[in-house]
């Protein structure tokens, strides 16, 4: 079978079938929320899972994991020996009673802490309210994952990186770590949580960088405090972004690095990303700008419809199952990032198979922040929209509304529904039960032909929103 990533379609879907028979029946039955999901929608659980069980179980929504306040806690698998030996697939099985056989209790000690144990948590989600747990083999996974993206991008042991990634529990500080410790490249890491840039430009004196990773809205900063502070990066070739770029902002950022004295006639900018509920960063290739590459044997990529979590062909919701992760464990998780159909032909810039999400990606497409006092509180419009439908109201439109002078200092929830609907008191409880927030007013009887629920689904009244 070929590499990770040259694999033919066939190929990858015995890969994935493979992956699957073993570990979707013990995600389903050694998480608490998944056992919960899988009896709650009669998903049957045997000792081999497939792509047709996964299938079944719901789409689910960051409101929906947090619903019994376990901030994510309950997507770990804790199991026991006795869960093991019943539900284990066939390779855990065979590991657990290895050495001296069933009675090597400290083999399946061993067997349960390397697993299962979670030994390392990041912060994930909306407001961060997600912990996202990686057991001593996940970490395996995630270094492996990071030496593939390294790869992809081009580098290897003979560069040496500097990052001005915040240090911090998320995925874009550990995704660069692995991308650095995977290729065994020699790298700094200077930038403290709280940090400004200027803490960052001192290692370019202790470190003759060949790689710059910076996150995207900072890259022509840095660049700028570079070349301020007269620093040696003459030997940089590649400007590695975090987090989506499109071609006019690559463009500045690569003649901001030439100003600073990167080497110019070899610069290039690249961009790694992946939602922050993944433990993989997702890498552009050096050959060209087509999209982020995936690892289709760690994680399984859908686009789902983003008002109802339903197959689709167009844009959608980019929904995530860790595949063959044992710490936290997701299963048709729906990020909330805006993407396009996912790419499957062969790269044309480096020919890989994997499947490739484009570039153009609206992260967190949904959600909206309203101001409350002191605090800031999120509101995810895709949960919005379940509620909404649930009311049988024919159409609808939200708004958030800025605090007018002289007016409440907070920011106002306003939902306004198509038609005359006597019971206001229905659709302010959906709201509140749907995201958490109760609207500050509902108005009826605006025309229908002005009221789209679809318009919300699509982002547009969150582009309004931004602009404001």
């Amino acid at each position: 079978m070929a590499v990770w990533d040259r694999r033919s379609d066939g190929e990858q879907r015995h890969v994935r079938d493979d992956l699957l028979a073993g570990w979707l029946p013990q995600a389903l039955k050694f998480a608490p929320f998944w056992s919960r999901v899988a009896a709650q929608h009669g998903v049957e659980v045997g000792r081999r899972g497939d792509l047709a069980t996964l299938l079944r179980v719901p789409p689910s929504l960051q409101g929906d994991v947090l619903g019994g306040n376990g901030a994510g806690t309950e997507l770990v698998q804790r199991p026991s020996e006795s869960q093991v030996t019943a539900a284990g697939s066939s390779s855990l099985l065979q590991r657990f009673v290895r050495g001296n056989g069933e009675a090597d209790l400290e083999g399946r000690r061993r067997t349960l802490l390397e697993e299962f144990k979670p030994v390392h948590v990041v912060r994930a989600g909306v407001a961060d309210q997600l912990a996202l747990a990686s057991s001593r083999a996940d970490l395996d996974r995630a270094q492996r994952a990071g030496a593939r993206s390294a790869a992809v991008l081009g580098l290897g042991d003979q560069d040496s990186l500097v990052s001005a990634v915040p240090a911090g529990p998320s995925n874009a500080f550990w995704g660069v770590h692995a991308i650095a410790l995977g290729a065994s490249m020699l790298a700094l890491h200077p930038r403290g949580h709280g940090d400004g840039l200027g803490a960052c430009v001192q290692a370019f004196r202790l470190l003759p960088a060949t790689v710059v990773v910076v996150p995207v809205d900072e890259a022509e900063a840095w660049a700028e405090e570079v070349a301020h502070a007269d620093a040696d990066v003459s030997r940089v070739t590649t400007v590695v972004v975090v987090g989506p770029v499109d071609d006019a902002q690559r463009e500045r950022i690569r003649a901001a690095w030439r100003t600073s004295g990167a080497l110019e006639g070899e610069l290039v900018v690249r961009s790694v990303w992946a939602p922050d509920v993944s433990r993989v960063l997702w890498a552009e290739c050096r050959e060209g700008t087509h999209g982020f590459h995936t690892q289709p044997d760690l994680e399984l990529v859908e686009v789902l419809d983003g008002s109802d979590g339903t197959p689709t062909d167009g844009a959608g919701d980019l929904t995530l199952t860790s595949l063959g992760w044992t710490g936290t464990t997701l299963l048709r998780y729906r990020t909330g990032a805006l993407v396009q159909p996912l790419r499957q032909e062969p790269c044309p810039g480096c020919a890989r198979t994997v499947p490739r999400v484009p570039a153009d990606v609206v992260d967190r497409a949904w959600d909206t922040r309203l101001r409350r006092g002191e605090l800031e509180v999120h509101l995810d419009l895709r949960a919005l929209r379940l509620a909404l439908d649930g009311t049988g109201v024919p159409a609808w439109r939200v708004e958030v509304r800025p605090p007018v002078d002289g007016g409440p200092a907070d920011d106002r929830l306003v939902v306004e529904v198509a038609g005359e609907v006597a019971d206001h008191t229905a659709v302010s409880t959906a709201v509140l039960r749907g995201t958490g927030i109760a609207p500050d007013e509902v108005r009826s009887g605006a025309d229908p032909g002005t009221v789209d629920a679809d318009a919300v689904a699509a982002g547009s009244v969150l582009a309004d929103l931004r602009q404001r």
